[in-house]
Protein backbone atom coordinates (compact mmCIF):
# COMPACT_ATOMS: atom_id res chain seq x y z
CA UNK A 1 0.00 0.00 0.00
CA UNK A 2 1.59 3.60 -1.18
CA UNK A 3 -0.33 6.00 1.09
CA UNK A 4 1.34 9.13 -0.96
CA UNK A 5 2.24 7.41 -4.15
CA UNK A 6 3.46 10.32 -6.54
CA UNK A 7 4.00 9.95 -10.21
CA UNK A 8 4.93 6.65 -12.11
CA UNK A 9 7.94 8.31 -13.73
CA UNK A 10 9.83 10.91 -12.09
CA UNK A 11 11.77 14.02 -13.97
CA UNK A 12 15.60 14.22 -12.40
CA UNK A 13 18.44 16.05 -13.17
CA UNK A 14 17.27 17.90 -17.11
CA UNK A 15 15.64 15.21 -19.18
CA UNK A 16 16.54 12.18 -17.00
CA UNK A 17 13.56 10.12 -15.82
CA UNK A 18 13.88 7.21 -13.19
CA UNK A 19 10.87 5.00 -11.68
CA UNK A 20 8.99 6.54 -9.01
CA UNK A 21 6.91 4.04 -6.24
CA UNK A 22 4.03 2.89 -8.20
CA UNK A 23 6.51 1.66 -10.76
CA UNK A 24 9.20 0.13 -8.62
CA UNK A 25 6.73 -1.54 -6.77
CA UNK A 26 4.84 -2.96 -9.69
CA UNK A 27 8.40 -4.10 -11.23
CA UNK A 28 8.43 -6.78 -7.90
CA UNK A 29 5.84 -8.11 -8.87
CA UNK A 30 3.41 -7.81 -5.94
CA UNK A 31 0.21 -6.93 -5.50
CA UNK A 32 -0.97 -3.10 -5.09
CA UNK A 33 -3.05 -0.30 -4.16
CA UNK A 34 -1.97 3.46 -4.80
CA UNK A 35 -3.52 6.79 -3.09
CA UNK A 36 -2.68 10.37 -3.94
CA UNK A 37 -4.54 13.35 -3.66
CA UNK A 38 -3.41 14.78 -7.03
CA UNK A 39 -5.71 14.36 -9.16
CA UNK A 40 -3.26 13.89 -12.37
CA UNK A 41 -1.38 12.05 -10.64
CA UNK A 42 -3.75 9.30 -9.57
CA UNK A 43 -4.50 9.72 -14.12
CA UNK A 44 -1.65 8.56 -14.69
CA UNK A 45 -0.66 6.00 -12.35
CA UNK A 46 -4.12 4.21 -13.57
CA UNK A 47 -2.50 4.60 -17.41
CA UNK A 48 -0.24 1.28 -15.81
CA UNK A 49 -3.43 -0.77 -15.68
CA UNK A 50 -2.82 -1.65 -19.04
CA UNK A 51 0.72 -3.04 -18.25
CA UNK A 52 -0.21 -4.55 -14.53
CA UNK A 53 -3.60 -5.36 -14.56
CA UNK A 54 -3.34 -8.22 -11.97
CA UNK A 55 -1.69 -6.32 -9.91
CA UNK A 56 -3.13 -3.03 -9.13
CA UNK A 57 -5.78 -3.79 -6.40
CA UNK A 58 -7.14 -0.18 -6.81
CA UNK A 59 -6.32 3.48 -7.11
CA UNK A 60 -7.57 5.81 -4.61
CA UNK A 61 -7.72 9.83 -5.43
CA UNK A 62 -8.03 11.23 -1.58
CA UNK A 63 -6.75 12.22 1.32
CA UNK A 64 -5.29 9.53 2.79
CA UNK A 65 -6.04 10.62 6.47
CA UNK A 66 -9.75 11.27 5.55
CA UNK A 67 -10.21 7.90 3.28
CA UNK A 68 -7.51 6.02 5.56
CA UNK A 69 -10.89 3.10 6.47
CA UNK A 70 -11.51 2.44 2.32
CA UNK A 71 -7.85 2.35 1.91
CA UNK A 72 -7.76 -0.47 4.69
CA UNK A 73 -10.70 -2.26 3.39
CA UNK A 74 -8.74 -2.97 -0.36
CA UNK A 75 -5.34 -5.07 2.21
CA UNK A 76 -6.99 -8.16 4.28
CA UNK A 77 -5.46 -8.01 7.03
CA UNK A 78 -4.34 -11.90 7.50
CA UNK A 79 -2.28 -10.78 4.23
CA UNK A 80 1.34 -9.95 4.44
CA UNK A 81 1.87 -6.33 3.84
CA UNK A 82 3.77 -2.93 3.93
CA UNK A 83 2.33 0.32 4.46
CA UNK A 84 4.53 3.00 2.37
CA UNK A 85 3.92 6.22 3.96
CA UNK A 86 5.83 8.72 2.34
CA UNK A 87 4.67 12.29 2.99
CA UNK A 88 6.98 15.42 1.81
CA UNK A 89 6.34 17.43 5.40
CA UNK A 90 3.91 16.59 8.72
CA UNK A 91 1.24 18.37 7.43
CA UNK A 92 0.44 15.53 5.26
CA UNK A 93 -0.13 12.58 7.55
CA UNK A 94 -1.62 12.79 11.46
CA UNK A 95 -1.16 9.60 14.16
CA UNK A 96 -4.61 8.97 13.69
CA UNK A 97 -3.67 7.51 10.46
CA UNK A 98 -0.87 5.31 11.49
CA UNK A 99 -2.92 4.18 14.76
CA UNK A 100 -5.15 2.68 12.14
CA UNK A 101 -2.83 1.01 10.22
CA UNK A 102 -1.28 -0.12 13.24
CA UNK A 103 -4.58 -1.57 14.65
CA UNK A 104 -5.24 -3.48 11.20
CA UNK A 105 -4.37 -6.48 12.70
CA UNK A 106 -4.90 -10.15 12.50
CA UNK A 107 -5.12 -12.65 15.17
CA UNK A 108 -4.65 -16.22 14.13
CA UNK A 109 -6.94 -18.74 16.10
CA UNK A 110 -4.28 -21.33 16.95
CA UNK A 111 -1.01 -19.40 18.36
CA UNK A 112 -2.72 -16.04 19.24
CA UNK A 113 0.05 -14.70 17.25
CA UNK A 114 -0.81 -10.98 16.41
CA UNK A 115 0.02 -9.94 12.10
CA UNK A 116 0.35 -6.17 11.67
CA UNK A 117 1.07 -4.47 8.67
CA UNK A 118 4.94 -3.58 8.05
CA UNK A 119 5.53 -0.04 7.56
CA UNK A 120 8.06 2.32 5.83
CA UNK A 121 7.84 5.48 6.54
CA UNK A 122 9.60 9.05 5.92
CA UNK A 123 9.90 10.94 8.95
CA UNK A 124 10.50 14.63 7.43
CA UNK A 125 12.88 15.85 9.94
CA UNK A 126 13.38 18.97 8.22
CA UNK A 127 10.29 20.51 8.10
CA UNK A 128 9.20 18.81 11.44
CA UNK A 129 12.35 20.72 13.09
CA UNK A 130 11.24 24.51 11.09
CA UNK A 131 7.80 23.88 12.91
CA UNK A 132 9.74 23.52 15.95
CA UNK A 133 10.89 26.86 15.95
CA UNK A 134 7.26 28.42 16.28
CA UNK A 135 7.26 26.64 19.86
CA UNK A 136 7.95 30.29 21.24
CA UNK A 137 5.77 32.65 18.40
CA UNK A 138 2.38 33.28 18.22
CA UNK A 139 2.24 31.25 14.86
CA UNK A 140 0.59 28.28 16.94
CA UNK A 141 -0.85 26.77 13.74
CA UNK A 142 2.26 25.10 12.79
CA UNK A 143 2.69 23.82 16.52
CA UNK A 144 -0.69 21.96 16.11
CA UNK A 145 0.57 20.35 12.51
CA UNK A 146 3.13 18.65 14.67
CA UNK A 147 0.81 17.70 17.36
CA UNK A 148 -1.15 16.00 14.97
CA UNK A 149 1.74 14.32 13.30
CA UNK A 150 3.06 13.20 16.62
CA UNK A 151 -0.07 12.49 18.53
CA UNK A 152 0.36 14.34 21.35
CA UNK A 153 3.05 17.91 22.17
CA UNK A 154 5.60 15.41 23.72
CA UNK A 155 7.15 16.78 20.96
CA UNK A 156 8.25 19.81 22.47
CA UNK A 157 10.12 18.71 25.71
CA UNK A 158 11.90 16.59 23.56
CA UNK A 159 13.17 19.60 21.08
CA UNK A 160 13.80 22.55 23.97
CA UNK A 161 16.19 19.31 25.99
CA UNK A 162 18.39 19.33 23.01
CA UNK A 163 21.05 21.40 23.36
CA UNK A 164 22.71 21.82 19.65
CA UNK A 165 20.30 20.79 16.49
CA UNK A 166 21.87 17.48 16.15
CA UNK A 167 20.82 16.72 19.79
CA UNK A 168 17.34 18.29 19.37
CA UNK A 169 16.99 15.74 16.00
CA UNK A 170 17.98 13.14 17.50
CA UNK A 171 15.41 13.55 20.33
CA UNK A 172 12.55 14.33 18.27
CA UNK A 173 13.03 11.12 16.09
CA UNK A 174 13.34 9.09 19.56
CA UNK A 175 10.22 10.58 20.58
CA UNK A 176 8.46 9.44 17.50
CA UNK A 177 10.12 6.02 17.18
CA UNK A 178 8.70 5.43 21.00
CA UNK A 179 4.94 5.79 19.99
CA UNK A 180 5.77 2.34 18.08
CA UNK A 181 7.06 0.05 20.93
CA UNK A 182 4.38 -1.38 21.66
CA UNK A 183 3.65 -2.82 18.55
CA UNK A 184 6.85 -3.39 16.52
CA UNK A 185 9.67 -5.46 17.71
CA UNK A 186 11.91 -3.98 15.14
CA UNK A 187 13.02 -0.84 13.74
CA UNK A 188 15.38 0.36 11.21
CA UNK A 189 16.21 3.33 9.90
CA UNK A 190 18.77 5.78 7.36
CA UNK A 191 19.27 9.21 7.67
CA UNK A 192 19.06 11.02 4.34
CA UNK A 193 20.49 14.45 3.89
CA UNK A 194 20.76 17.18 1.36
CA UNK A 195 23.96 16.13 -1.15
CA UNK A 196 25.75 19.63 -0.59
CA UNK A 197 24.75 20.96 2.34
CA UNK A 198 24.45 17.48 4.63
CA UNK A 199 21.30 19.16 6.15
CA UNK A 200 19.41 16.46 7.46
CA UNK A 201 16.33 15.76 5.09
CA UNK A 202 14.32 12.92 6.50
CA UNK A 203 14.65 9.09 7.75
CA UNK A 204 13.63 6.41 6.67
CA UNK A 205 12.11 3.70 8.84
CA UNK A 206 11.03 0.42 8.69
CA UNK A 207 8.68 -1.19 11.50
CA UNK A 208 8.12 -4.64 11.83
CA UNK A 209 7.84 -7.77 13.66
CA UNK A 210 9.44 -10.39 11.11
CA UNK A 211 12.01 -12.15 13.53
CA UNK A 212 14.45 -12.81 10.55
CA UNK A 213 14.51 -9.09 10.04
CA UNK A 214 17.46 -8.69 12.13
CA UNK A 215 19.41 -10.92 9.61
CA UNK A 216 17.73 -9.26 6.42
CA UNK A 217 18.19 -5.68 7.47
CA UNK A 218 21.64 -4.62 8.47
CA UNK A 219 23.19 -5.48 4.78
CA UNK A 220 20.28 -3.78 3.17
CA UNK A 221 20.54 -0.62 5.14
CA UNK A 222 24.19 -0.40 4.41
CA UNK A 223 23.28 -0.79 0.90
CA UNK A 224 21.06 2.33 1.15
CA UNK A 225 23.57 4.00 2.69
CA UNK A 226 26.14 3.38 0.56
Amino acid sequence: MDLFCGEPRIQFEGNKYIDGSPLIALKKKVKCVFNDISESVVENVKCLNNKYPQQIIEVFNSDANENIEAILEKVPSYFHSLFYLDPDNPSQLTSETIKKIIAHKYIYKKTKEIRRPEILINFPIYSITKNCGYIDKQKQSQCEINNKFFGNNNWMNAYKKGKNPEERRKNLFLTFIESFKPYYEHSYSVLVESLNSKTPLYYIVFFSNFSRIDEILPNLVGSIER
